[in-house]
C-alpha cells in the first residue's frame, strides 16, 4: 500500500492491524502524519517494508514490530 507523498495527517489508525496480507506499506512524505506507531502494526506478519521517512512520527517503535520476521531493514 503506497500513501506516500499524499499529505496525510492525523496519526496511524489502530486499525491498521487488520490489514492483515499487507506487506508494503509506504507512508513517506506525509509531513503532517504524526503520532506514534500504533502496536497492532504487530498483527502485519506479513510485512516485509515499512516507510515512515519524512513524517512527523514520534516516540518509540512498538515492540511488536519484533514479531514480523518478514520485515527488513
Amino acid at each position: 500500500l503506497d500513501l506516500s507523498e499524499n499529505d496525510l495527517s492525523g496519526t496511524i489508525p489502530s486499525a491498521i492491524g487488520a490489514l492483515s496480507n499487507l506487506s508494503f506499506l509506504h507512508l513517506g512524505g506525509n509531513e503532517r502524519l504524526g503520532g506514534s506507531v500504533p502496536d497492532t502494526i504487530g498483527r502485519l506478519t506479513k510485512l516485509e517494508k515499512l516507510d515512515l521517512s519524512s513524517s512527523n512520527i514520534n516516540g518509540t517503535l512498538p515492540t511488536t514490530l519484533a514479531k514480523l520476521s518478514s520485515l527488513r531493514i
